[in-house]
Order: structure tokens, then C-alpha cells, then sequence
């Protein structure tokens, strides 16, 4: 399914496109995409993206933030970081 840009949705691109545009996030993730199963690469994406937002945003920016990242089609977005 894909309904932006070739890309499940506005939020997976959105986040595919941040990573792609940050040399250091590209590398990084590339590089730990090498030595992961897809599954497993989408669940360690996840939780990395994730995991800042308790100390960074609260109130309705967090609501917003967490909204955006559960539509994230992560396994879509780990096989193209794994391309």
C-alpha cells in the first residue's frame, strides 16, 4: 500500500526523509541495517525514535509527536534503510 510518494503514508516518508537528509543518521542506520533481520532492524528503529520523547516533549506537543510516530509503517522504512 502506498498512498504517499510511494510510501504507506506522510509519516513514514516524513521520518524516512529526516534520516536520508542527516548524513550521521543515514550512516548509522545503514550500518546497524547491515547486521539486522528486517524485523528486528524495525523494532530497534522503533524503539530509538521513541525513547527520547519522555525527556524532550510533554503536554500536547508529546500527543502529537507519539501520534505521528505510531503511523510510522516501520517495516516499510527499515527494508528501504536496508536497500
Amino acid at each position: 500500500m502506498s498512498d504517499y510518494n510511494g510510501w504507506r503514508n506522510w509519516e513514514t516518508w516524513n521520518l524516512y526523509n529526516w534520516i536520508s537528509n542527516e548524513v550521521n543518521l543515514w550512516c548509522y542506520w545503514t550500518d546497524v541495517a547491515k547486521d539486522e533481520a528486517v524485523d528486528i532492524f524495525a523494532h530497534s528503529l522503533r524503539e530509538a525514535m521513541e525513547q527520547p520523547i519522555d525527556l524532550m516533549v510533554h503536554g500536547w506537543h508529546r500527543d502529537v509527536v507519539t501520534s505521528n510516530l505510531a503511523r510510522v509503517d516501520w517495516d516499510q522504512l527499515a527494508k528501504a534503510l536496508k536497500e
